[in-house]
This record gives C-alpha cells, sequence and structure tokens, in this order.
C-alpha cells in the first residue's frame, strides 16, 4: 500500500525501562516483545495506519489523519494494559503523535516533524499518550467518546527549536497521573532556541554522545572549517545529553574572549558564579565545579586558544566535568579527543539520481529547506535539479554557504545563481543579521580563520591555491619554497590543517609515489586563498613554478609509463590532470610555446575531461609560434590532435593530423640520424607516439570499412605496444583487431583476440575494464551461437591464457584451421 505523503500524522511508540528489563527477564521479554508487535501493529494497521519503521521495541507508524492516528494509539494503550506480562509485571509503553509536512523516500519519512514527534516521544514516561499542539488542534472536535486531553504546557524539547505545547490523553481505564516531562527545563541549563533544525547530522551527533558517555573522555573538540556547522552539532549533543548530567549542560560563546581571565569570567557569568573579594575568580569557579556533574560546551574556542590551559586546569580540578568545545583549530590539551565535522553529503554529478532522490543528499535537503523559507513554494524540478546539486557542489557542502546561497532564489533562478558562482565570494554575503559578522558572508567565514594565522602561514596559504584540485607534499615543496626549508613546508602545512584550512587525503593504495596522501583544500577556500596570492603580488611567479614542475612529472610520467611501472605512473598522472591541465593553460595564455606542446601531449594522455575541451587547448598550442615547426614537441602535439579528433568522430581531421604527424616525426629523425647530439636518439625513437598514431590511423579506417589497411596499421601498432610492455593500449589495439575478425567470419580468432583484450584490461583497474564474454554483448552473443558453446568457452579460456608474445603472435596470425 502506498504511505500517506504531504501532510501526515506519525505515531511514535516504545517501552519504558525496557534495557533493564531485558537485562532482568531475558527469555520473558523475548516472549512479551513479540506479542507486544503483535498488538500493536494490528491497532495501527486497523486504523489505516502504516508501520514504516521499527527498531528494537520501537514503532513508527504513519496516518493519513490525525483521529485514525489517536484512537490506534487508545486502543493500542488499552490492548496492552489489558494483558498478563508474567515475571515482567507490567509492559509500559508510552506514545506520541504529532502532525506535520514530511519527506517520504524508499518507504520511510525524513524531516523536521519527524525529528519533532521523536523529541516529543522521549519527553514521555509508559502509559502515557503524549500530542502535539498541531495534532491536538485536528482531534479535539472528534474524540473517542470519554476521552478527553489535558493541557500540559509549553516546554521546551531537545531539538533546540520553538516551545511546544503539549497535551496528555486522558481516558477512565488509563492511568492519569505521570511524573514531570523529561524536557530541557526538568534540569538546569542554558542552551539558545536554535531557528532552524539540525539537518543531516544525526549520525554525528550520535557519534559525539557515545564517546562524551565513556569514563575516561572529558574533552571533545568537534573541529572544522568556518560554515560547516560545528555549533550546531555541539549544541544538539548537548542537549541529548541533558540527562546524563544532572546538574546541567551549559553553553558559552568564546568569540570575544582572548585569554584566561575573560574564559572564567564568560563560564562564571554561565553558571551564576558570582565573583568573591577572598579569593580569585578561577578559584570560585573551581569550587562551584568541583563536585557538580556538568557538561560545559565552548563554542569557538579558536579565538580563545591562549586560554585553552584554563580549561585543563578546571579538568583537573573537578572529576565531574566535560568539556564539548567548537573549534576550527585543536586546543593541544592532553587527553583531548578530536572529532572533525566534514562538509554535508553531496550528489554526484557525473551521475546525478532522479529528483525525487536527491533530497537524500544532506547538502540538497538543506538548499531546498532554506530555498522554501524564502519562497514557500520553491520545488525541486527536472529543470533546476541539476543547478541545485551544482551549486551544493561548488559550495564544498558547507551548510553556511549553502544557506546563503539558498535565500538568494528571492531574486534568480538556481541556473542564474550557478553561473553567478564563479565568484562565490561576491555572491554569497549579506546575510540574516541575527548571525554573527563572522558569519554573514562566504568571506567572513574564511577571513575569520586567516586572521588568525602567522605571517609565514598565511604566506603557505595564499600560496597553496596555485594548485587545482590538491597536490603532493613534494609538489607543495617544489612550488611553494619557503624560507627554511623542507621541515618548514612540513611544519605550515600540519599547522594548517590542524586549523581546518587544508585536509590530508591518504592514498587508498600504496605505490602513489609519495606514501602521503594529498594535501586537499575547498574550492570556498581555495577562491580566497587566490584573492590573496593575487593582493600578495606573487601569482605569476607562483603560476611559472607550478607550470615547469608539472611539466617535469608529466615527461617523468611518460617515460615511467613504458616501463614495468606503468600502471602506478598512469594512476598518479590521472590524479594529477587538473593540475597538468592548469599547467598546460597558463603557458598557452602566456604564450610559452615550448612548455605548450610538451604539456599537451601530455594532458591528453592524463585528461578525462570533455574531448572537445581538449582539442581546444591542443589547437591554442599548435597555433602559438611556428618557431618550433621542426620540434618532436610539435609532432607530438599534433598526434594528440589527431587522437583527441579520431575520439570525437571527427575522421578526416584525426587522419590528416595523425599522418602530418607521423611525416614530421620522420623528417626529424632524417635530419637528426646523422647528429651526435645526446637528445637526438630520444626525441626520435618516439615509438609511443608513432604506435598512437597508427593506432588512431587504423581505428579511423576501420570504422570507414577499409578492413585491409585497418589489419596493417593495428598489427604494425601491436609490435610496437609489446615493445613497450603498455598492456592497456594493447589491450585496446586487440579489440579493435577482434572486431574486424568478426566482421570477416573469423569467429575464434575474434573470441581469442576479445579474451586477450579482456585479460589485459582488467588488472589496471583504470577504467570500466571488460572481464567477462557479457561485457561484448553484441558481438559475443553472436560469436557463441556461430561456434557453440563447448567452442566459444574453448576459444575465451584459451585467449585469456595467453602470454604478451602468444598475444602478439595471435594479433598477427591469420585465422587458423579451427
Amino acid at each position: 500500500m502506498s504511505l500517506p505523503t504531504g501532510t501526515v500524522t506519525f505515531l511514535f511508540t516504545d517501552i519504558e525501562g525496557s534495557t533493564k528489563l531485558w537485562e532482568e527477564h531475558p527469555e520473558a521479554m523475548r516472549a512479551a516483545l513479540a506479542r507486544h508487535d503483535i498488538l500493536l501493529r494490528r491497532c495501527i494497521t486497523r486504523h489505516g495506519g502504516h508501520v514504516f519503521k521499527t527498531g528494537g521495541d520501537a514503532f513508527c507508524a504513519a496516518f493519513a489523519d490525525a483521529p485514525s492516528a489517536l484512537y490506534a494509539a487508545l486502543i493500542g494503550q488499552l490492548a496492552v494494559s489489558d494483558q498478563e506480562w508474567g515475571e515482567i509485571g507490567s509492559l509500559r509503553v508510552r506514545m506520541a503523535l504529532h502532525i506535520g509536512e514530511a519527506d517520504e523516500r524508499d518507504r520511510d519519512y525524513f524531516g523536521p516533524s519527524v525529528n519533532r514527534v521523536a523529541r516529543l516521544l522521549d519527553t514521555g514516561h509508559g502509559g502515557q499518550v503524549l500530542l502535539s499542539q498541531a495534532s491536538e488542534e485536528k482531534v479535539r472536535d472528534c474524540l473517542p467518546e470519554k476521552a478527553s486531553l489535558k493541557d500540559l504546557g509549553e516546554y521546551r524539547l531537545k531539538d533546540l527549536s520553538r516551545r511546544e505545547r503539549v497535551f496528555q490523553l486522558i481516558y477512565p481505564d488509563l492511568p492519569a497521573d505521570f511524573p514531570p516531562l523529561q524536557t530541557l527545563d526538568r534540569r538546569p541549563h542554558y542552551l539558545p532556541v536554535q531557528p532552524t533544525p539540525l539537518i543531516g547530522r544525526e549520525r554525528d551527533a550520535g557519534m559525539v554522545q557515545t564517546i562524551l558517555r565513556k569514563g575516561h573522555i572529558r574533552l571533545l573538540t568537534l573541529t572544522g572549517p568556518g560554515g560547516v556547522g560545528k555549533t550546531r552539532v555541539g549544541m544538539q549533543v548537548a542537549a541529548d545529553l541533558l540527562e546524563d548530567f544532572e546538574d546541567g549542560v551549559f553553553f558559552v560563546d568564546l568569540a570575544n574572549i582572548r585569554d584566561g581571565d575573560a574564559l572564567a569570567a564568560a563560564i562564571a557569568q554561565t553558571l551564576q558564579v558570582p565573583p568573591s573579594e577572598e579569593r580569585p575568580l578561577t578559584e570560585s569557579l573551581k569550587a562551584f565545579l568541583r563536585e557538580r556533574r556538568i557538561l560545559l560546551l565552548l563554542d569557538s574556542f579558536d579565538q580563545a586558544l591562549a586560554a585553552a590551559p584554563l580549561a585543563a586546569e578546571l579538568l583537573a580540578d573537578c572529576p565531574r566535568l566535560k568539556i564539548l568545545a567548537t573549534s576550527r583549530a585543536v586546543l593541544r590539551l592532553r587527553g583531548e579527543q578530536e572529532f572533525p565535522v566534514l562538509p554535508l553529503a553531496l550528489p554526484p554529478m557525473d551521475r546525478l539520481p532522479p529528483v525525487e532522490q536527491l533530497v537524500q543528499y544532506a547538502s540538497v535537503d538543506l538548499f531546498l529547506r532554506r530555498a522554501r523559507a524564502a519562497v514557500p513554494d520553491f520545488v525541486l524540478t527536472s529543470e533546476n535539479a541539476r543547478a541545485v546539486a551544482e551549486i551544493c557542489n561548488r559550495l564544498d557542502g558547507l551548510p553556511g554557504a549553502i544557506e546563503l546561497a539558498a535565500a538568494r532564489v528571492r531574486t534568480m533562478t538556481p541556473p542564474a545563481l550557478l553561473a553567478r558562482l564563479a565568484s562565490r565570494l561576491e555572491v554569497l554575503s549579506d546575510g540574516t543579521r541575527d548571525l554573527p559578522e563572522r558569519q554573514r558572508s562566504l568571506r567572513a567565514m574564511i577571513a575569520y580563520s586567516y586572521d588568525l594565522l602567522s605571517e609565514r602561514e598565511k604566506t603557505l596559504f595564499q600560496r597553496l591555491s596555485v594548485f587545482t584540485g590538491g597536490c603532493t607534499e613534494e609538489a607543495a615543496r617544489a612550488v611553494c619554497g619557503m624560507d627554511g626549508g623542507e621541515d618548514t613546508i612540513s611544519a605550515g602545512l600540519a599547522s594548517l590543517a590542524n586549523q581546518s584550512l587544508l585536509r590530508r587525503e591518504e592514498p587508498e593504495t600504496a605505490g602513489d609515489g609519495e606514501g602521503g596522501g594529498r594535501i586537499l583544500m575547498l574550492e570556498t577556500t581555495r577562491e580566497y586563498a587566490l584573492e590573496r596570492l593575487n593582493a600578495s603580488g606573487e601569482e605569476n611567479a607562483l603560476r611559472r613554478c607550478h607550470a615547469e614542475f608539472f611539466l617535469q612529472f608529466a615527461e617523468a610520467a611518460q617515460t615511467g609509463m613504458n616501463g614495468a611501472e606503468r600502471d602506478t605512473w598512469l594512476k598518479r598522472l590521472l590524479g594529477e590532470q587538473d593540475n597538468v591541465g592548469a599547467a598546460l593553460r597558463w603557458a598557452v595564455e602566456h604564450g610559452e610555446t615550448e612548455m605548450s606542446l610538451r604539456l599537451a601531449r601530455a594532458w591528453f594522455r592524463a585528461c578525462r575531461a570533455d574531448w572537445t575541451d581538449g582539442r581546444k587547448w591542443l589547437e591554442r598550442a599548435l597555433g602559438l609560434s611556428g618557431a618550433l615547426e621542426r620540434t618532436t614537441a610539435r609532432a607530438r602535439a599534433f598526434a594528440g590532435q589527431g587522437v583527441r579528433a579520431w575520439l570525437t568522430s571527427d575522421l578526416p581531421i584525426a587522419r590528416a593530423q595523425i599522418a602530418d604527424s607521423l611525416a614530421r616525426i620522420r623528417k626529424i629523425g632524417e635530419r637528426r640520424r646523422g647528429e651526435t647530439t645526446k637528445e637526438a636518439p630520444q626525441e626520435v625513437d618516439d615509438k609511443s607516439l608513432v604506435a598512437a598514431s597508427l593506432h588512431s590511423l587504423g581505428t579511423a579506417a576501420r570504422r570507414e570499412g577499409d578492413h585491409a589497411r585497418a589489419t596493417v596499421l593495428l598489427e604494425e601498432s601491436v609490435s610496437l605496444y609489446r615493445q613497450q610492455n603498455d598492456s592497456r593500449a594493447l589491450s585496446a589495439c586487440l579489440q579493435e583487431l577482434a572486431e574486424i575478425a568478426w566482421q570477416a567470419e573469423q569467429p575464434w580468432r575474434a573470441v581469442r583476440l576479445f579474451a586477450a583484450a579482456a585479460a589485459l584490461h582488467a588488472p589496471l583497474g583504470l577504467v570500466a575494464a571488460p572481464v567477462e564474454p557479457e561485457a561484448y554483448p553484441q558481438a559475443l552473443a553472436v560469436l557463441r551461437t556461430e561456434l557453440g558453446d563447448r567452442a566459444f568457452t574453448e576459444a575465451w579460456t584459451e585467449g585469456q591464457a595467453m602470454t604478451l608474445d602468444e598475444v602478439v603472435r595471435g594479433a598477427l596470425a591469420a585465422e587458423g584451421a579451427s
């Protein structure tokens, strides 16, 4: 049956004290829980409800209308109370009803209304049925006979939003008297009201609670860049832990705190500890905290790092105290537990989910909620979904930045907003007036962290912005060149990472060439760093150094890919495709002809971007100066441009440019053959270029139906690829020959070549590699029919088992008797 959508009434239930009952009566509880589940499920379904989730002893049900939910709750309570529960004594079930808008996907519900009813249930006691004011308004005129509602007053729930007026269902056969509700009002606390619900952070909040409940954890610091949502997570954790701290949880804002005395005064003011003339305030604070079980939420500690020793002093003297801090930098105190708060989940742009599934990504969910706060009828459609997803990605999933962007839908559509985000720092300004100044614009969020850096850290931070898509530590040392040598760079990188301006991404596998992974900077942060780099006057020199480094790297990769470590080098080159591409763009735009042509070939091998864009940059490199007309660099670039033309199915241009490249190579060879310069053999003997050119021409000939010419070109290419141990290219070439064999009615040869191609390709793991016959459905389905299952399997097995030399001989051999 379809679940109710739009405005939904939720009924949540659970058993009070179930953990203790399980510990004391495990066998009896197993039978009791089974009977409990049957009773409640029957009551819910008979009144039109849908159980969409269960967990332990909890039920989550949805109803299309509130009266039906209330009847189900009443009948359920009566059914449970009427049962004999044996040695357990009684089973006390608490229930809560709330009505509101919710998003349904995959037969589950999400949104503030679901969180609200869960928080309402948390306040109740076994045997009690509670209703929010929204649900009370829907049932007050259609109550069951003899039933009434009791107004319990207004309370703050643990979701930290507005106060909720709570009602209790009264019925003659049900208990009516209960202890006070378990709300925030029950214990001492100071936690400011939050204007928006927690979105996409439930798992983080739960993990932090679990860590803080461990006895040996006294200090936990939530770290992360500005605008990532550290404060909101901390507030929710503190609210959820209220029952664990009988003397209260207290929020202290440290944004304007700079030293220990000011920190002591801020904490004392929040706890209402009066000053004393007889002793220092710090001692009064210790005396107050020493025997109390209190959680202090110290927010924005990054501004008060000089006062961190006082926090350590309080923890040492007050054994029942715990501290939850939020900071862009770790406090560097003994016993500190760090918990990084990461950006919100982002939808993948290369395989964007359907519109109805996009809201499952927290970043998109947040954008929609904030957009609807600005434009109530804003909806996600097929026309704007990709733009919304791209906006969230461009803003790195930072909640603060996404909220600023979503507010802009008042004046522009998502596609128009996306187009403006080329200048994120300019567009995302003028946030709400009730936010702190540091959170009212994207620039302010980042500048707040930048201003805390030392001068050397600022210099390194802005120099690192020259990299696109991150870098290795080796690249940072080579390009960013700080006084003091390698140790200075390493220390600076560690410091910037500790302050949440960088992060390290560990390599997935060994053999990345570095062993230390990559250094990454959020694009929003990088844009600010680029502004600072430009203002420093160093940008052009850094760009040149960056281009020279990646030229050396790319050419080393070209050599490495012709050796035993080919796969490792190819992965490294693919990992640096953004930096190689950026170096090429800089070289072309600054008229660096030789560098442009040399980078062009490397970028062709590395780039996975749009092939049309690749051709554009190659054409610009070739169009620079004619002074390098006779160099191999220019010949290589022509070959690369021709291959790109082939990949975009522009066969006439491909054929002409690749042929031109081969002619240039031959002319250079004739000119250099008699010379004695050391560079000549290396420049002429470029077998990889020749092999790739022949391969491209052969493929073009096959596509045009000239199988005889294609076979000659491809067979020569196979031999050259074998000499270089280039298994990836050899696999692609064998696939072309297998297609020709199939079309020439040579089925045994075709199957063997397909199998050999698959065996060569699969170990690389760089692209979708065919490893089974089903990977070539069109050709192999026909071939299996032609040969029969047994012969087909024999041919496939034989092809997969061939060595490289056997593959080459098989590629060049004519169809045999079999």
